[in-house]
């Protein structure tokens, strides 16, 4: 096997170790901001009142989508 050969074979290692790395860095950084972001909507959530009419609209959405999934395989 001659040199070439050899570096090609190594670049998707190359690739996948960079992205390890990055997975590793990135991913504390992303699970604070999700952390932050959610607690405070939460804390927003619970100012408001909230009324039965928003919980079905909700639900009905929910399903307007999945029936449309359902339905969309066929």
């Amino acid at each position: 096997m001659n040199s070439h050969a050899l570096m090609l074979m190594a670049i998707p290692a190359l690739v996948a170790l960079a992205g390890g790395v990055l997975a590793a860095v990135w991913a504390p950084s992303h699970q604070t901001r999700i952390y932050l972001v959610t607690e405070e909507l939460l804390m927003e959530a619970h100012e408001v009142e909230e009324k039965p009419f928003f919980t079905l609209v909700l639900f009905a959405g929910f399903l307007v989508f999945w029936a449309i999934q359902l339905f969309g395989q066929g």
